[in-house]
């Protein structure tokens, strides 16, 4: 075990991967550290990274906005849920340690927050997009 992997699972609580859970086993199963680090991270990450992208494009845009519809609120509640979702798991956990006493690992406190913030991007994407008059898909909303 390296130095590295050790830190990992005391950050996570568990261990980080067990072969024997993924690839070993006719019902395979990833671990809940590597689900809730190196998954929910490198999906945000790619989120996080290529946004200012996206908003640089969309600055040049000459297209007229489009009006608010049913999709692009659809996808702006969806986005609220999951952020109430995130802060609420988040908020669960600060209780559990505050009133409860438990200890929790850091990555119950973290992996909210990061989920958190990207729903709060997508949220500000959603109404960027419409304001340039870009549509999400292809459908006529």
């Amino acid at each position: 075990m390296s130095a590295g992997e050790g830190t990992l699972e005391s950050y996570c609580g568990s261990i980080f991967w067990d072969s024997q859970l993924s690839w070993n086993t006719t019902t395979p199963d990833l671990t809940p550290c590597f689900e809730w680090s190196c998954l929910l991270w490198v999906a945000c990450g790619f989120y996080w990274v290529f946004f200012p992208f996206h908003y640089a494009s969309l600055l040049g845009s000459k297209e007229p906005p489009l009006q608010h519809s049913r999709f692009s609120a659809s996808r702006t509640v969806l986005a609220l849920l999951l952020f109430i979702v995130a802060f609420t798991d988040f908020s669960y956990a600060l209780y559990q340690w505050k009133h409860d006493g438990v200890n929790l690992p850091n990555i119950y406190y973290v992996s909210p927050v990061i989920i958190a913030g990207s729903m709060v991007l997508v949220m500000i994407n959603v109404q960027l997009d419409r304001r340039a008059g870009l549509r999400g898909t292809g459908l006529p909303c």
